[in-house]
């Protein structure tokens, strides 16, 4: 099996840190706590050596559910998810290690998901509210998910 080749030196802290900021900047509500732990999660699964891509789906899911619940599915942790998937961490071409469908959903968290407050049109038109997300996410099937 292959090895995962880091984005090395961005460590979560720091890419939470960018993320909070960010979500500052922008005027933002404050980001719940809620989210931080699980983001995390999906940092730690996408760091591991080898990548578990049923962990990684494990993680998704759970940062999916939890924006798709009233306290949740709110427009700063929309946008912090958001954010955080667009942040310089996680393996190159992760794709190979994961398989392009669930590449996919993580690409799409850091597309439109900012948009699923505000602008819900938009996010919908790009199959990328959490609600949409998450049904992606569930449906994944991987001939490495066991790994």
């Amino acid at each position: 099996m292959r090895e995962p080749a880091l984005n090395a030196g961005v460590s979560f802290e720091s890419a939470w840190a960018s993320v909070v900021e960010g979500g500052q900047a922008a005027g933002r509500d404050p980001i719940s706590p809620d989210l931080e732990p699980l983001l995390r999660q999906l940092y730690e699964t996408l760091e591991a050596n080898p990548v578990s891509t049923a962990a990684v789906k494990t993680a998704i899911i759970a940062v999916l559910r939890y924006l798709t619940t009233p306290d949740g599915r709110t427009d700063a942790n929309c946008y912090a998810a958001n954010l955080f998937m667009l942040e310089d961490w996680g393996p190159e071409d992760p794709e190979l290690f994961i398989g392009d469908e669930l590449n996919d959903v993580l690409v799409d968290m850091g597309g439109a998901l900012h948009d699923t407050i505000l602008y819900p049109h938009i996010a919908e038109n790009f199959f990328s509210t959490p609600e949409q997300l998450l049904e992606r996410a569930v449906n994944v099937k991987s001939p490495w998910d066991d790994r």
